[in-house]
């Protein structure tokens, strides 16, 4: 009984077992995302299906070299800035449901759909799911973000001048500035909010072996159970180290 390639865990050469035995179910399914997310640390980016990749990179540099000195220019930095809170906000919670599901394995709830919320859905998830590191911060300015978004869209009309114009962007922009300094940090407060979830994350993966172990053991099981020849753990790495 040979290891194939692509098989660099055991896990995963468990899991090629059942899907050529057509033994694959959603249990299953899930739990191996997890274990493979896990240890490939693909939590580390969790940017919308639709999104292109590095867009928050991307729309920075687009926002700092905006002009702002017209009405064209603060409004476009105003709606490119409040996209880089959404997307950003959208990141952080499927970090937040990532460790949620880690830590509730093998048991299971079922998140919300998450892929087209705007900044306000976001925010009222985030809020109702677990403590992290400056999470009060975090709300209270992702709040203000959108809010004075929204304000300053509603009553552009309303303004008789581009310093008042001025006035408003400044407004968003200080609120901006403290949202993303709450969830990555100043330059004297290296850690923010997306810093602490990452290292609760590594840590769990670090110092517990419980949902490897659980995910392993399921896996046996129904190989076991349908009389599925396949290595135990130590010939695996017998063989493997052989190789």
């Amino acid at each position: 009984m040979t290891i194939q390639e692509g098989e660099k865990n055991y896990a995963e050469y468990l899991y090629n077992k059942l899907q050529k035995s057509s033994l694959l179910y959603e249990e299953v399914e899930y739990s191996h995302s997890l274990f493979r997310k896990l240890i490939s640390r693909q939590y580390m980016e969790n940017g919308r299906s639709s999104t292109k990749e590095k867009v928050l990179e991307q729309l920075l540099d687009i926002a700092e070299q905006i002009d702002t000195s017209s009405i064209e220019g603060a409004l476009s930095s105003v709606f490119v800035y409040h996209q880089v809170a959404e997307e950003s906000l959208y990141d952080l919670l499927e970090l937040i449901r990532f460790f949620v599901d880690l830590k509730l394995y093998p048991d299971r709830i079922q998140h919300k759909p998450s892929e087209g919320m705007k900044l306000s859905a976001l925010i009222g998830e985030i809020k109702s799911s677990i403590n992290f590191m400056n999470k009060e911060d975090l709300i209270k300015y992702a709040d203000l973000v959108n809010q004075n978004r929204n304000s300053f869209a509603h009553d552009l009309l309303k303004k008789d001048s581009v310093e008042a114009i001025k006035k408003d962007l400044d407004r968003f922009m200080k609120h901006f500035k403290k949202m993303y300094e709450a969830l990555d940090g100043t330059e004297e407060y290296l850690y923010g909010a997306r810093e602490s979830l990452l290292e609760g994350i590594k840590q769990f993966n670090k110092w517990s072996d419980e949902f490897h172990d659980k995910h392993i053991s399921l896996l046996t099981v129904i190989l076991e159970d349908n009389d599925i020849t396949h290595l135990s753990e130590e010939e695996f790495e017998a063989e493997t180290n052989a190789s």
